[in-house]
């Protein structure tokens, strides 16, 4: 939980403590909303995720996957070193 988050709690729970005698399930209720509206984006996300991961294993193939290596040469882009080939060492 984010500090933006943990403020929000505390000012609902000020706010109603001011303004309402405090129900014995007003606590539980309104972090339950809280933990929805926070989490439910971060599950549809997830399950967007899910929904495309079968079409991207489908669709992987490793002889046209990219590596580091090939992209710079099989040169180390610092030091300068040989670096051997991703390829040589999966297949």
């Amino acid at each position: 939980i984010t500090s933006n988050a943990i403020f929000l709690i505390q000012a609902i729970f000020f706010f109603l403590s001011k303004t309402y005698p405090l129900d014995p399930l007003a606590i539980p209720v309104v972090c339950l909303v809280l933990c929805s509206v926070l989490v439910a984006p971060k599950l549809d996300r997830f399950g967007s995720e899910m929904r495309t991961l079968p079409r991207v294993l489908a669709e992987f193939d490793i002889r046209r996957a990219e590596c580091f290596c090939c992209s710079v040469d099989h040169v180390h882009p610092q030091t300068g070193a040989q670096i051997v080939c991703d390829r040589e060492v999966i297949y």
